[in-house]
């Protein structure tokens, strides 16, 4: 695929520096991320992610005029240990999905945050560098804040904008915290596990809970003198995930770093792909996350409602009681509630 200018990381850099905004009125936006305006695809996901209460009302509305098309996109989790070479793999798979092809690819990462101060690296900016620089490429950086399960608490919209911008593959990087990370299967149609060769946990891993949410295992960091410790890893999971998992899950081997191992690897994700959509699996599980998104986005709702009214005095009052041995906190949390559901009602 030839190299141009047209991949971005942070599009918005020189803007933001220099006057912040984009001088494009937000009524055009939904045109403008149709046209390929990669400065307000990012200035669109950076009003989504925003805490504002007046943003998110902005962000509700821009999404309501932002439906993806039907022939929808590739959504392709990317997971694993810190230090396994997600950003490493992603830029070398990400340019064989290219190869050869027209298609588009959005890499949607997630770093961790300062549980301190709040803050991110966001990294990856420095991580794919040649795969940021081709044409149809889209890297965005994001924070993963105070959210659990590895992908921040938006990354669905972020979704729903890349494919409505028209990318054919969503790539998302979780921030990589281990085994609690399952909130990708909920956003993802295929997801990837990546794991190191020779980490001393081949079966550790085996436990419930990332394991079992991957659709492919793969052993990275196959070079380097480390070809024989990725084999012995490859054998040890197959063999486990043959006794263990509830559904087939492959576990093949591949180096980032030198592409090895990486065409067989897109081989398998189309085979896999063609087969899920064949027997209907793929529209199963994209009904289901539909419902499990709404359920979640409504979670949160309630959640902003009670950030919102958390400091009014009459639930005051009732946080005060707490600190009485004697209070049942039960009836409390009930009470609590109800006083939320009023004020709500009141507004």
């Amino acid at each position: 695929m030839k190299s141009s200018g047209a991949g971005h990381i942070n599009p918005l850099a020189k803007k933001i520096i220099s006057s912040g905004r984009s001088a494009i009125a937000y009524n055009t936006w939904p045109s403008e991320i149709k046209k390929n305006n990669v400065s307000i695809l990012s200035q669109a996901i950076t009003l989504i992610e925003s805490k504002s209460a007046s943003d998110r009302i902005k962000a509700i509305t821009l999404l309501g005029k932002c439906k993806p098309n039907k022939a929808g996109s590739i959504r392709i989790g990317i997971t694993g240990p810190p230090g396994v070479g997600k950003s490493s793999f992603i830029e070398s798979f990400g340019i064989n999905l290219l190869d050869g092809d027209t298609k588009k690819i959005a890499v949607l990462s997630i770093d961790p945050s300062s549980p301190i101060k709040g803050g991110s690296i966001l990294g990856d900016k420095t991580r794919m560098q040649t795969l940021s620089q081709m044409s149809g490429v889209f890297v965005r950086p994001s924070p993963a804040g105070d959210d659990l399960g590895g992908v921040h608490l938006r990354t669905s919209e972020c979704i729903q904008l890349c494919e409505y911008a028209g990318y054919d593959y969503i790539l998302i990087e979780t921030v990589g915290v281990g085994q609690s990370e399952l909130t990708v299967k909920d956003l993802t149609d295929f997801t990837i596990l990546l794991i190191s060769p020779g980490g001393g946990d081949e079966l550790q891993g085996i436990k419930r809970g990332i394991t079992e949410i991957a659709d492919l295992i793969i052993v990275n960091k196959d070079d380097s003198g480390l070809e024989e410790a990725a084999k012995t890893t490859q054998h040890h999971y197959q063999q486990a995930l043959n006794l263990l998992a509830d559904k087939k899950i492959k576990v093949m081997r591949c180096s980032s770093t030198y592409s090895k191992g990486i065409e067989p690897i897109a081989a398998y994700l189309t085979l896999w792909i063609n087969d899920q959509k064949k027997s209907g699996a793929w529209y199963k599980k994209r009904k289901s996350q539909r419902l499990k998104i709404f359920k979640t986005q409504t979670q949160n709702a309630w959640l902003s409602e009670w950030h919102k009214w958390s400091n009014h005095k009459i639930l005051k009052s009732i946080e005060s009681k707490t600190l009485e041995p004697d209070q049942d906190l039960n009836k409390l949390s009930l009470d609590y509630i109800k006083k939320l559901k009023n004020l709500i009602s009141q507004e």
